[in-house]
């Protein structure tokens, strides 16, 4: 059974890879925008939307990890919509990831 010091100490370090991940967020955030924006200007390249979906699948999982449950839900949503992308090439899809991509630059811990 853990002692409530090491309960204690966890926590303080789950808090601290959390500032982490925070200050480091704008940076990848950056980085999927770019993503997006390379697959938008070819939407006819699976491969694009394929690195920009694997982008928001990582920060998804890293998200829910750190505690960002909207960062999350919004990057579920962006990565589904990209592989979608692929085989149905519906304009709104575009919308739709702009709007959830824009949220995540607003999203803090939950």
């Amino acid at each position: 059974m853990e002692s409530n010091e090491q309960k204690a100490k966890l926590q303080e370090s789950l808090v601290a890879l959390s500032k982490i991940y925070a200050q480091e967020l704008p940076a990848r955030l950056e980085e999927l925008r770019l993503s997006i924006e390379k697959a938008k200007q070819s939407p006819a390249e699976a491969a694009f939307l394929l690195q920009a979906s694997s982008f928001a699948h990582k920060l998804k999982g890293t998200a829910a990890s750190f505690g960002f449950v909207s960062l999350g839900k919004n990057m579920t949503i962006i990565e589904a919509l990209l592989l979608e992308l692929i085989s149905d090439e519906n304009p709104k899809y575009w919308q739709e990831i702009d709007v959830c991509l824009h949220n995540s630059y607003q999203t803090d811990i939950d």
